[in-house]
Protein backbone atom coordinates (compact mmCIF):
# COMPACT_ATOMS: atom_id res chain seq x y z
CA UNK A 1 0.00 0.00 0.00
CA UNK A 2 2.77 2.46 0.92
CA UNK A 3 4.62 1.67 -2.29
CA UNK A 4 1.46 2.31 -4.29
CA UNK A 5 0.92 5.66 -2.59
CA UNK A 6 4.61 6.47 -3.13
CA UNK A 7 4.12 5.86 -6.85
CA UNK A 8 1.16 8.21 -6.71
CA UNK A 9 3.27 10.95 -5.15
CA UNK A 10 6.13 10.41 -7.59
CA UNK A 11 3.71 10.57 -10.49
CA UNK A 12 2.35 13.88 -9.19
CA UNK A 13 5.58 15.45 -7.94
CA UNK A 14 6.34 17.61 -10.99
CA UNK A 15 5.02 21.11 -10.21
CA UNK A 16 4.39 21.75 -13.92
CA UNK A 17 1.89 18.90 -14.20
CA UNK A 18 -1.26 19.90 -15.99
CA UNK A 19 -4.68 18.84 -14.89
CA UNK A 20 -5.82 15.49 -16.20
CA UNK A 21 -8.80 13.20 -16.24
CA UNK A 22 -8.20 9.73 -14.80
CA UNK A 23 -10.32 7.01 -16.37
CA UNK A 24 -8.76 4.29 -14.19
CA UNK A 25 -6.72 4.33 -10.99
CA UNK A 26 -3.73 2.83 -12.85
CA UNK A 27 -3.27 6.15 -14.67
CA UNK A 28 -2.04 7.68 -11.40
CA UNK A 29 1.33 5.96 -11.78
CA UNK A 30 1.76 7.14 -15.39
CA UNK A 31 3.05 10.65 -16.07
CA UNK A 32 0.81 12.95 -18.06
CA UNK A 33 2.76 13.91 -21.15
CA UNK A 34 -0.02 15.65 -23.08
CA UNK A 35 -0.49 18.72 -20.84
CA UNK A 36 -3.44 19.60 -23.08
CA UNK A 37 -5.99 20.37 -20.33
CA UNK A 38 -6.04 23.79 -18.72
CA UNK A 39 -9.17 23.46 -16.56
CA UNK A 40 -11.30 20.66 -15.13
CA UNK A 41 -14.55 22.12 -13.92
CA UNK A 42 -16.79 19.84 -11.85
CA UNK A 43 -20.40 20.99 -11.71
CA UNK A 44 -22.41 20.74 -8.51
CA UNK A 45 -26.10 20.03 -8.20
CA UNK A 46 -27.64 20.10 -4.71
CA UNK A 47 -24.31 19.26 -3.08
CA UNK A 48 -23.56 16.31 -5.34
CA UNK A 49 -21.33 16.08 -8.36
CA UNK A 50 -23.50 16.79 -11.39
CA UNK A 51 -23.81 14.31 -14.24
CA UNK A 52 -21.07 15.94 -16.32
CA UNK A 53 -17.66 17.50 -15.79
CA UNK A 54 -16.46 20.20 -18.20
CA UNK A 55 -12.91 19.93 -19.48
CA UNK A 56 -11.32 22.96 -21.14
CA UNK A 57 -8.31 22.35 -23.37
CA UNK A 58 -5.45 24.71 -24.15
CA UNK A 59 -6.79 25.26 -27.67
CA UNK A 60 -10.05 26.59 -26.14
CA UNK A 61 -12.16 23.55 -26.94
CA UNK A 62 -14.59 22.36 -24.28
CA UNK A 63 -15.76 18.81 -23.65
CA UNK A 64 -18.37 17.44 -21.28
CA UNK A 65 -17.44 14.11 -19.75
CA UNK A 66 -19.83 11.92 -17.79
CA UNK A 67 -18.84 11.62 -14.12
CA UNK A 68 -19.64 7.90 -14.32
CA UNK A 69 -17.07 7.33 -17.07
CA UNK A 70 -14.09 8.51 -15.00
CA UNK A 71 -12.29 7.26 -11.90
CA UNK A 72 -11.33 10.81 -10.90
CA UNK A 73 -8.97 13.61 -11.79
CA UNK A 74 -5.68 15.24 -10.88
CA UNK A 75 -6.06 18.98 -10.33
CA UNK A 76 -2.45 19.71 -11.30
CA UNK A 77 -1.79 21.01 -7.79
CA UNK A 78 -0.77 17.65 -6.26
CA UNK A 79 -4.36 16.80 -5.31
CA UNK A 80 -6.17 13.75 -6.65
CA UNK A 81 -9.95 13.49 -6.54
CA UNK A 82 -11.94 10.26 -6.83
CA UNK A 83 -15.50 10.16 -8.12
CA UNK A 84 -17.46 7.59 -6.13
CA UNK A 85 -21.25 7.09 -6.12
CA UNK A 86 -22.04 10.65 -7.15
CA UNK A 87 -19.64 12.27 -4.71
CA UNK A 88 -16.19 13.70 -5.21
CA UNK A 89 -13.51 12.87 -2.63
CA UNK A 90 -10.02 14.32 -2.21
CA UNK A 91 -7.57 11.46 -1.68
CA UNK A 92 -4.88 11.30 1.00
CA UNK A 93 -2.86 8.63 2.83
CA UNK A 94 -3.86 7.40 6.31
CA UNK A 95 -1.23 4.87 7.43
CA UNK A 96 -2.22 1.53 5.88
CA UNK A 97 -5.40 2.91 4.27
CA UNK A 98 -6.31 5.57 1.77
CA UNK A 99 -8.30 8.42 3.29
CA UNK A 100 -10.78 10.51 1.35
CA UNK A 101 -12.41 13.77 2.40
CA UNK A 102 -15.60 14.84 0.71
CA UNK A 103 -15.31 17.73 -1.70
CA UNK A 104 -19.05 17.76 -2.41
CA UNK A 105 -20.59 18.25 1.00
CA UNK A 106 -21.01 21.27 3.24
CA UNK A 107 -19.74 19.04 6.03
CA UNK A 108 -16.43 17.26 5.90
CA UNK A 109 -17.12 13.57 5.38
CA UNK A 110 -14.17 11.22 5.81
CA UNK A 111 -14.08 7.85 4.06
CA UNK A 112 -11.46 5.09 3.87
CA UNK A 113 -10.50 2.35 1.41
CA UNK A 114 -7.95 -0.43 1.37
CA UNK A 115 -6.93 0.06 -2.28
CA UNK A 116 -7.45 2.66 -4.98
CA UNK A 117 -10.35 0.66 -6.44
CA UNK A 118 -12.02 -0.78 -3.35
CA UNK A 119 -15.28 0.65 -1.97
CA UNK A 120 -15.19 3.61 0.39
CA UNK A 121 -16.24 3.07 4.01
CA UNK A 122 -17.10 5.44 6.84
CA UNK A 123 -14.77 3.69 9.29
CA UNK A 124 -11.18 2.45 9.19
CA UNK A 125 -12.27 -0.85 10.71
CA UNK A 126 -14.74 -1.62 7.91
CA UNK A 127 -12.22 -0.60 5.25
CA UNK A 128 -9.58 -2.93 6.73
CA UNK A 129 -12.07 -5.83 6.71
CA UNK A 130 -12.80 -5.34 3.00
CA UNK A 131 -11.46 -8.37 1.09
CA UNK A 132 -9.09 -7.35 -1.69
CA UNK A 133 -9.65 -9.09 -5.02
CA UNK A 134 -6.42 -10.23 -6.65
CA UNK A 135 -5.75 -10.23 -10.39
CA UNK A 136 -6.63 -13.96 -10.43
CA UNK A 137 -10.17 -13.30 -9.20
CA UNK A 138 -9.67 -14.74 -5.73
CA UNK A 139 -9.97 -12.70 -2.56
CA UNK A 140 -7.38 -12.27 0.13
CA UNK A 141 -7.41 -10.61 3.54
Amino acid sequence: MRILFGLLLVGCSDSSLAQRILYTSQELSRPDTSRAITTIRPHWLAGLLATNITVIYKNGAKQKISRDSIWGFDDGDHSVYRSYQGNLYKMDQANDLLMYTSATSRYQLVRYSKTLDSPLYGSKRRARKDPVTTSHGSTSQ
